[in-house]
């Protein structure tokens, strides 16, 4: 198990010893109660009962104590794994998050790796170690206790092996189905719901039948079944705790009671340390529900710690794609085939209708998702994903903004003066001193597509990535960008539905239904009947 190192396991170790002399304390103290009763029913001295009354006094003590440390012990083990597994959960966050968001939704990702961590508290406190002390207190219980009742010690032994180790381990793969059925009934109803109230007024004013309103109540009912089907199945394993020792005690009662060598003192001893081995089974009520939500989320952490290795590449001089798909729940890129070459001076344009796969193909060019066909690296075919942003310069349709100035949004080195001439240059209202919101709520469209065109021109890559860098633009910075990027990309890539954006580009790929359809300089393409000149003269009229 990678996320227990070696103090938690420590730390264990100390707690199952110290919980183990915990539990025989008990027993004995329980062992020497029954002998006081027995005597004192036939009338033992006082002397004796006040002996056997220290012992058990003495006994309590030492349980408390044991207790005490156990408890002190067992919480920092658990307090140093859930420190390891947050270390090693951001590292590889941080290192995959890239690739993670293309695959996954990241607010929703966090929200599941905050409650699979949060979960395995539970790991050592009630999966790992309350059947470990009561299986080896057993074995203890029964090496000791064989040579006076060997069937009353077999019957103990029998029900213990049942209720510790065969019954919750059955129970626990019911919950888990039963879980992971209430987990989407859950998914399904609160993104149902989170819909109803976000879009309320659009439902109020279409869905006069409430067919929305219908669903989600439906939902709901479904959700809440599956929450009282796992209520129940836990209800039934905790009445089959107590019905088997119940049981057992009862059996055991009748052969020691059958044993002719077996007196009255010894009886009561072993019906005392019976009672006192089951009650510690009680915490393994909770076990099939923390055994099979803990394993869920080890299962869901190391998908997340093993899913990829994603090397980093500082530098790109080519990038080529042979007969390259990408498939998710269907086929998004089929047999692409293009080449890049940052060393010469080349406009790249990528077109076609929305849904036709063009974000999807920067993707692919920047090694963010796996593929199905090659994918060649400085003319060195390579297995994606991988990280190349750091030198590439891209431009999303959404590009983040934080809380802070314009310089803080930069997230390089610049000197105000120089930070100043680019905002001047491409007329944005403001300096370098200028206070932007989150996510640029106190920005245009336009504003967040000029400002982030100055990051990527303080970065200085010989290869610019864009999707759709002018939309929201006006036409007069729209012609001083496109004059800049000419200026400073070497080399750029230019994802755009307006072709007239494309104009006397070297090579443009014509996407449709997720595969290049076309391809050719905006002279060949022009001079020929393609789809591409019937796109342009639609755009034109």
């Amino acid at each position: 198990m990678k996320w227990i190192d070696k103090e938690t396991l420590r730390k264990t170790l100390y707690a199952i010893m110290i919980g183990i002399i915990g539990a025989m304390t008990a027993i004995m103290m329980f062992n020497f109660s029954g002998i006081m009763l027995s005597r004192a029913a036939v009338g033992a001295s006082l002397q004796s009962l006040m002996m056997l009354i220290v012992c058990i006094k003495l006994f309590g003590v030492i349980r408390a104590i044991s207790k005490y440390y156990e408890r002190m012990i067992s919480h920092e083990a658990t307090f140093n794994m859930l420190k390891t597994i947050r270390v090693n959960t951001i590292r590889t966050l941080l290192n995959q998050l890239i690739y993670l968001n293309n695959k996954t939704n990241i607010p929703t990702l966090l929200n599941r790796v905050v409650t699979d961590v949060e979960q395995l508290q539970n790991v050592l406190l009630r999966v790992i170690y309350p059947p470990v002390i009561a299986i080896l207190t057993s074995i203890l219980t029964a090496i000791v206790f064989y040579q006076y009742s060997f069937i009353g010690v077999c019957v103990m032994m029998v029900a213990m092996i049942i209720m510790v180790v065969g019954l919750p381990l059955v129970f626990s793969g019911w919950i888990q189905r039963l879980s992971l059925k209430k987990n989407q009934s859950f998914e399904s109803y609160r993104t149902a719901l989170y819909d109803y109230r976000l879009h309320l007024d659009t439902v109020r004013m279409f869905d006069n039948n409430q067919q929305f309103q219908n669903r989600v109540l439906q939902l709901m009912k479904q959700y809440e079944k599956r929450v009282f089907k796992e209520n129940r199945l836990l209800s039934i394993y905790e009445s089959l705790l107590d019905s088997i020792s119940m049981c057992a005690i009862f059996l055991g009662l009748y052969w020691m009671v059958k044993d002719p060598h077996l007196n009255e003192l010894i009886l009561l001893s072993m019906m005392m340390i019976m009672i006192t081995l089951f009650e510690m089974v009680m915490p393994m009520v909770h076990f099939p529900f923390h055994h099979s939500a803990s394993r869920q989320s080890i299962n869901n952490l190391n998908q997340l710690t093993t899913n990829v290795s994603i090397e980093t590449y500082p530098t790109v001089e080519s990038i080529q794609l042979k007969s390259s798909s990408l498939i998710k729940t269907h086929p998004i890129l089929k047999n692409i085939n293009l080449n890049i070459n940052t060393n010469e001076d080349k406009r790249i344009g990528i077109i076609g209708e929305s849904g036709a796969g063009k974000s999807s193909l920067i993707e692919v060019i920047l090694g963010l998702h796996h593929i199905e066909g090659q994918y060649f690296l400085n003319h060195k075919e390579i297995k994606t994903p991988i990280q190349l942003l750091d030198a590439v310069n891209v431009m999303q349709q959404e590009n983040h903004f934080i809380d802070g100035t314009v310089s803080e949004n930069m997230f390089q080195p610049v000197s105000n003066e120089e930070l100043d001439m680019w905002l001047n240059q491409l007329n944005l209202p403001f300096n370098h001193a200028t206070h932007i919101e989150s996510f640029g709520e106190n920005l245009s469209g336009g504003e967040k597509k000029r400002l982030h065109f100055i990051r990527l021109l303080l970065r200085k890559r010989p290869l610019w990535l864009l999707d759709e860098p002018f939309e929201g633009v006006d036409e007069q910075n729209k012609k001083i960008m496109q004059r800049l990027l000419n200026e400073h990309a070497k080399t750029h890539i230019l994802i755009s539905h307006h072709l007239s954006d494309v104009i006397d580009f070297d090579q443009i790929y014509v996407l449709q239904d997720g595969g290049i359809i076309e391809s050719g300089s905006f002279n060949e393409l022009m001079n020929n009947s393609t789809k591409f000149h019937v796109w342009f003269n639609k755009q034109l009229l």
